[in-house]
């Protein structure tokens, strides 16, 4: 479990948007093919005479719809959280203490001596 656990942080801690993308065109492409498979069907149901082949005798072409949302949430939260750490990257990079007061240069509190 630690060792799948770091291999997860040391993957996609810089690039969240490959581990969200992964699964987002997963569900992408499987939400495509079902809706298109029985897309198809039911076109071929049209113009030759089998019925059940029809979209309200299959109810499973419905489960491609949730599969498209979830995959744009997917997709939604790669790109959010790589902003996340872009933004986070830049603001670790600027210096905000432009003076110290008080303290020397090693950075311990400089002693004042009471009159």
């Amino acid at each position: 479990m630690d060792f799948m656990t770091v291999t997860f942080i040391s993957k996609y801690l810089q690039s969240p948007l490959y581990f969200f993308g992964y699964y987002g065109m997963a569900l992408l492409l499987l939400s495509v093919s079902v809706g298109g498979f029985y897309l198809g069907l039911h076109v071929i149901s049209m113009f030759t005479d089998y019925p059940q082949w029809s979209l309200k005798e299959n109810p499973l072409w419905l489960i491609s719809l949730p599969f498209l949302f979830i995959s744009m949430f997917f997709f939604a939260f790669g790109l959010i959280s790589e902003l996340i750490c872009y933004i986070s990257k830049v603001n670790l990079d600027k210096e905000y203490v432009r003076k110290r007061v008080g303290f020397d240069e090693n950075g311990d509190k400089k002693q004042y001596k009471e009159d």
